[in-house]
């Protein structure tokens, strides 16, 4: 019997919490079992995905409900964040450097781009709502352990929107699109420290935020609404993924090799992103009715 290798913690790693809880110490014992075989390891890791795709859940009726909607409200934010990412950052790279003949600020793509903000926009205000309904009691009312969860990524986001204002007083009295006009040093470090503020609270909040869920334990009640709004939002991250996968077929290799892939990466991230998370919502619709209570008599 041997250890399990660094790749195949990894793995395990990668199952879910309820899942490794239950079944973790015989996962470990079974990599013990088999050794460092690479055929073990790919076993794993498809028992990862099918896990997360089929998760298996309690018998009873109303704890099954709940963590079937919990389900689809930790995964419907993990999405929203990857296709909030992953549309910020291509459309940046997009509006930059245009290749020849390929103008984002003008006719129908300039149309296009403004329903995919308008469309993040929405989004966010939905998940605002939905994380607070089920948040606020969590905090209030719940363990401890979920305030010591989400306060840190909750404080560096409060962070970077304060980061901003500073940066965007100063962009407003000067012209900065002309290449003669050099930015002051502080605006050059303080841009590159926010740049990784963002970073860290991106990659913090996505993973905080469904372990604080789990933590809190909320009711199926207290969770419906959310996976109600949960919905639309869904909904909204096809516009932007659709943005994405036009822009890239339309433009193709001209913006460089290095560019094109980092682009087509991104947008496949984005746009299978966008199809878990409705395939979530679709999964939790017939757990949205409440279960009838049965009689004690």
């Amino acid at each position: 019997m041997t250890a399990p290798t660094r790749v195949q913690r990894l793995v395990l790693a990668a199952y879910p919490p309820s899942f490794r809880e239950r079944y973790g110490d015989e996962l470990a014992a079974l990599c013990e079992d088999v050794g460092p075989s690479p055929r073990a390891t790919f076993d794993l890791a498809l028992g990862v995905l099918r896990t997360w795709l089929s998760p298996v859940y309690p018998a009873d009726p109303a704890e099954r409900r709940r963590r079937r909607l919990a389900s689809t409200a930790a995964t419907v934010w993990v999405c929203w964040c990857a296709v909030f990412v992953g549309t910020g950052a291509t459309m940046r790279m997009q509006v930059d450097g245009p290749p020849p003949g390929f103008d984002p600020q003008q006719g129908g793509w300039l149309v296009a781009s403004d329903a995919a903000t308008v469309a993040v926009a929405i989004g966010w205000v939905l998940v605002v709502i939905a994380g607070a309904w089920i948040g606020i009691p969590a905090l209030r009312h719940g363990p401890r352990e979920v305030r010591r969860v989400v306060l840190g990524p909750i404080c560096c986001a409060v962070l970077c929107v304060l980061g901003i204002v500073p940066f965007a007083w100063y962009a407003s009295g000067h012209d900065l699109s002309a290449g003669n006009v050099m930015p002051p040093l502080w605006f050059a470090l303080g841009g590159l420290a926010w740049l990784l503020l963002a970073m860290v609270t991106c990659v913090w909040g996505t993973l905080a935020m469904p372990k604080a869920l789990r933590l809190a334990e909320p009711t199926g009640e207290r969770l419906r609404p959310s996976v109600l709004l949960a919905a639309p939002v869904s909904v909204a991250m096809l516009v932007p993924a659709a943005l994405l996968l036009a822009v890239g077929v339309r433009v193709g290799l001209a913006w460089g090799p290095v560019v094109f892939v980092v682009t087509s990466v991104a947008t496949v991230v984005v746009a299978a992103a966008a199809v878990v998370a409705v395939t979530s919502v679709l999964r939790s619709v017939p757990s949205l009715p409440a279960v009838p209570q049965t009689s004690t008599r």
